[in-house]
């Protein structure tokens, strides 16, 4: 008949081994990470060093998140700046065949263009990352860069004021330039200083465009000379339709061309910015190295300690036997 101490010795066998048992996992998975399951024992107590190499790993995760904004962000004024110059190069051709000497000037059927390519511009140059407008220096307030509507509905009147066609490019011209009105209205409503990225430790990233940059606006101004023909205050002939293909004639290229030169702006940020990239993950390895020799397992001592835990497991499971055989015994008697 089993008794209460019976009861009380397989109750202390069964709690051993399971302690053995959960020991002898502890230690397998040692085995196979190759790391300890015991900090404390492996750094003697002494965290502190641990801590600074966890410490600057959450740094550089930090850093490596405002980083990876940083690329999309400026992928993304990349993706812009193409979809703009794509929008100049249509119209460049459509004023090729529209304007070309001998033939009738085609200004409804180019205007129409202009403003389809203003519209593709604004668009392109709306985008926003995380909220905030790519080309608007971060404002976060949902309002596009480029506000098309008051653009054309000031372009418009621009042109109906002026008496020729000269007149009227050179106040385009005035109105579009750094200080123009065109700040206080159709690209005024954004912050004045770029988009910054902080990376800590007083450093940072800054994005170098916006919707008021030169090409950005020399594009625009081009489109919008075009789109406003049809409200002209002047017959659209004789002198005023040579001083406009002159004028056209050069523009397309040349905005294009500025627009590669902002391209190539961006493409040196982003370059610096790919280099920080492989620099915080050289210091992340290293980091993560240091990391793992500190709290790296002697692969030999835990092999030592599982076997001795899996012998005392093997001890206790025969002893159960032997016990229960002397256990069922004594019950037949």
């Amino acid at each position: 008949m089993l008794t209460t101490q019976h009861i009380a010795a397989n109750s202390l066998r069964d709690n051993a081994s399971a302690g053995v048992r959960a020991r002898i996992e502890r230690l397998t998975m040692e085995m196979g990470s190759g790391r300890t399951s015991d900090a404390g024992r492996a750094l003697a107590s002494d965290f502190s060093e641990v801590s600074r190499v966890v410490h600057g790993l959450r740094t550089l995760e930090t850093r490596a998140a405002a980083l990876s904004g940083a690329e999309m962000w400026l992928e993304g004024g990349q993706a812009g700046l193409d979809a703009v110059a794509r929008s100049s190069e249509r119209l460049d051709e459509t004023l090729q065949v529209a304007l070309a000497p001998g033939d009738t000037p085609q200004f409804d059927q180019a205007a129409g263009v202009a403003r389809a390519a203003l519209t593709d511009m604004a668009s392109a140059l709306s985008q926003t990352h995380d909220g905030r407008a790519v080309f608007g220096n971060g404002s976060a307030d949902g309002a596009s860069p480029v506000d098309l509507e008051v653009l054309l509905a000031e372009t418009a009147a621009i042109a109906a004021a002026a008496p020729d066609a000269e007149t009227m490019i050179r106040d385009l011209e005035a109105y579009f330039a750094p200080g123009g009105n065109v700040e206080r209205g159709a690209l005024g409503d954004f912050p004045a200083d770029p988009a910054v990225f902080p990376l800590g430790d007083g450093d940072a990233i800054s994005m170098p465009f916006s919707a008021r940059e030169d090409a950005v606006r020399s594009v625009l101004l081009t489109a919008s000379i075009v789109a406003s023909l049809p409200q002209a205050g002047f017959a659209l002939t004789g002198a005023d339709v040579e001083t406009l293909r002159a004028e056209m004639s050069a523009r397309g290229v040349g905005d294009r061309a500025d627009v590669a030169t902002l391209q190539g702006r961006m493409g040196a940020v982003q370059s610096r910015v790919a280099d920080r990239v492989e620099g915080l993950e050289a210091a992340r390895l290293t980091l993560e190295g240091q990391k793992n020799d500190m709290l790296a397992a002697d692969p030999y001592e835990t092999a030592t300690r599982l076997q001795e835990a899996m012998t005392k497991l093997e001890t206790l499971y025969a002893i159960t036997a032997r016990r229960s055989r002397l256990n069922l015994t004594e019950f037949l008697r």
